[in-house]
Order: structure tokens, then sequence, then C-alpha cells
């Protein structure tokens, strides 16, 4: 069965949510024995690359800037307001979050989750070589 790219984020949100807890889970205790437990402070960063399909400008939604819209007339997802399923999730007055990653939103409240928007490495395997 085929599904097209805005089907595919919405079955992934829950799955991005489950991604970002389980390293704790596996750091914690399972892999690592009472080594972590004993530290629950330690600071734990995840990478999603997201390739191909996945658009971050429609992910991490730049609602406010003028040039957004009238680059994308027709995908550009629609400012927060009160109700609207279709309307990017408000972050910070300026970016917004796809609604289909309402899941992630309690995680940026509480400060656990970060965003680094717009960036780019010269190698697709930047992350693994310097790992």
């Amino acid at each position: 069965m085929a599904i097209n790219r805005r089907q595919f984020i919405k079955r992934s949100a829950g799955a991005v949510s489950v991604s970002l807890i389980m390293p704790r889970f596996w750091m914690g205790g399972v892999a690592r024995g009472q080594e972590v437990a004993a530290d629950p402070n330690r600071k734990i960063f995840v990478v999603i690359q997201l390739g191909g399909g996945c658009d971050g400008l429609n992910t991490v939604v730049p609602y406010a800037e003028a040039a957004y819209r009238q680059l994308r007339p027709t995908i550009a997802l629609p400012a927060p307001r009160g109700g609207s399923r279709e309307a990017a999730l408000d972050l910070d007055g300026f970016f917004g979050l796809h609604p289909a990653l309402e899941p992630l939103l309690p995680l940026w409240t509480d400060k656990t989750l970060g965003i680094v928007h717009a960036v780019v490495t010269s190698s697709p395997n930047a992350f693994i070589e310097s790992g």
C-alpha cells in the first residue's frame, strides 16, 4: 500500500515520540546498568535525520515569515489559530510545529526537546564519522 508524504508524517509522529523516549530507556538500566540511573541529569543528544520526503519548512514551520507563504502558496501551513487542526502549533511566536507532531509539544514545553532548524552538513555521514 503506497502512502503520500502527508500520511507518512501523520503516521510517523508517534514513532518519533517513542524514538525520543526510548534512548533514555535503553541507556538507563538496560544497556549501562546502574551508572546512568545514578545520574538522572545526564544529557542525551539524539539526532533524527529525515531525508527524502521530509520537508523541514513544513515540519518546523516559520509561519511568521512572510516569504514562507509567498514562496509556498499551495503547501504553506496556516499560522496557529484556535481550534484549527490544519494550522501549525505555536512554538515561540515565529516557528510552529506541524500539527501531526503534536505529541512532541509537551517535550518542547518542559524543555526536554530542542530544535535546531535549517542546519546542513556537506557530508551525509558526518554524524557517523564524528561519533
